[in-house]
């Protein structure tokens, strides 16, 4: 049965939608949200209970202050887009910077947590204690806005905080709702060699690094099954090289620049592979006497969702919303939310984008990502039954002493 106090909502759809594909039709990379911070920040302006925190130059938190005792819950959203070139040129709303694209729904993320703002302030008299709405800016890019918003301290006092994150392996009305890990650690790495170039006719003469980057990068892809542990899953993944040139291919280059990414869910892995990488640049660099460089790039931190309260949410969620509640397994893909899990009790909810009727089952960061547009409501009812149903529920339990 859906929660009594937000049978209102139908009045938002038209708003919720408009702010989506404004948003997809602006986007911004990572760092440089200027314009789309401005737009949320102007609107929250335009609220009548809403106080403004500026953290940071691109990211903004409305604090909604009621006048009941209650919980400090926290809402985020990521606004930042990618640098990839859309591809669905038949919207009405693509995108309008050329090479930049909301590829991961970070629009529909920011325009859900608009509306509730919109629909908290309507209602203001109604709420508990306070609801701090977070948008967050550079999610994508490393170290993230999480962390700089964090070192503010502006959210140290919060009992718990939310994310969510619209995923096109699931169908629209179906959310995935998890204790324990939820995404991987994500790193990254670069390693630059400096062999001796020369003739092709010659390779005697020469060190060539391209020959030299063949034998490292099996030797990395090799790292899980040879040095982590069978019951610790990684991945290695090299994603990039760069050596030489096409139109001269009888020059033995010089240098050749090559990296990947990382993934893992144990906190102790990560550093074990990079000891490993280190390893193996100075057994196999040292044997040919060619020089490098080597970069580990750390990156978000495995999220994870506090056992307690997550459990309660799921209750609260498959008893209050129309909607299909499972738990998949962890995503192998990384989230800076983690930098919010780490230190505040959190639930990071995946909620699903895909309808099989329509072409939204292109994976996040494809150029031709999109999503059922249903999403959007659902998304909206889940934080607002964070922000009305589970902050009362947890605020009860505190008060009787059943929840630390």
């Amino acid at each position: 049965m859906a929660l009594e106090n937000l049978k209102d909502l139908e009045q938002y759809t038209d708003d919720l939608l408009e702010r989506r594909r404004f948003l997809h039709q602006h986007p911004e990379t990572s760092f440089n949200e200027f314009k789309t911070v401005e737009y949320i920040e102007g609107f929250l302006k335009s609220l009548n209970h809403v106080e403004i925190i500026k953290p940071t130059q691109t990211s903004v938190i409305g604090v909604f202050k009621s006048k009941q005792a209650g919980s400090r819950i926290g809402l985020r959203a990521d606004m930042d887009a990618l640098p990839i070139q859309e591809e669905l040129t038949n919207l009405d709303f693509c995108s309008m910077n050329d090479g930049v694209m909301h590829a991961c729904g970070h629009d529909g993320h920011t325009a859900m947590l608009m509306t509730a703002c919109q629909w908290l302030d309507d209602h203001f008299d109604t709420l508990e204690g306070e609801i701090y709405c977070i948008f967050q800016h550079a999610e994508e890019l490393p170290p993230g806005g999480a962390s700089q918003i964090m070192a503010t301290g502006v959210l140290d006092d919060l009992d718990f905080i939310y994310g969510q994150h619209v995923l096109p392996e699931i169908e629209v009305g179906t959310v995935d709702i998890k204790t324990g890990p939820v995404t991987t650690n994500s790193d990254g790495y670069k390693v630059t060699l400096y062999g001796l170039g020369g003739h092709a006719s010659t390779p005697s003469k020469a060190i060539n690094p391209i020959n030299l980057a063949s034998k490292l990068i099996q030797a990395f892809n090799e790292i899980p099954s040879q040095h982590i542990d069978a019951q610790q899953s990684a991945v290695v993944s090299n994603t990039y090289i760069k050596a030489g040139n096409s139109i001269s291919l009888n020059i033995i280059p010089d240098t050749l620049e090559f990296g990947g990414n990382i993934r893992s869910f144990d906190a102790d892995v990560p550093k074990r592979i990079e000891e490993s990488m280190e390893q193996i640049l100075e057994g196999i660099c040292g044997a040919y006497g060619v020089g490098y460089k080597f970069n580990y790039e750390v990156g978000a931190r495995s999220v994870y969702n506090d056992d307690v309260k997550t459990t309660l949410l799921q209750e609260i969620v498959g008893n209050s919303l129309d909607v299909n509640v499972i738990e998949r397994k962890p995503d192998m893909f990384g989230e800076d939310f983690s930098v919010y899990s780490q230190v505040i009790p959190a639930t990071f909810a995946m909620i699903g984008s895909h309808n099989h009727t329509k072409e939204t089952q292109y994976p996040l960061h494809h150029p031709k990502f999109n999503i059922d547009e249903g999403v959007l409501i659902v998304g909206l009812k889940m934080l607002l039954t964070v922000a009305i149903e589970y902050n009362k529920k947890i605020t009860n339990m505190k008060l009787e002493g059943e929840l630390v």
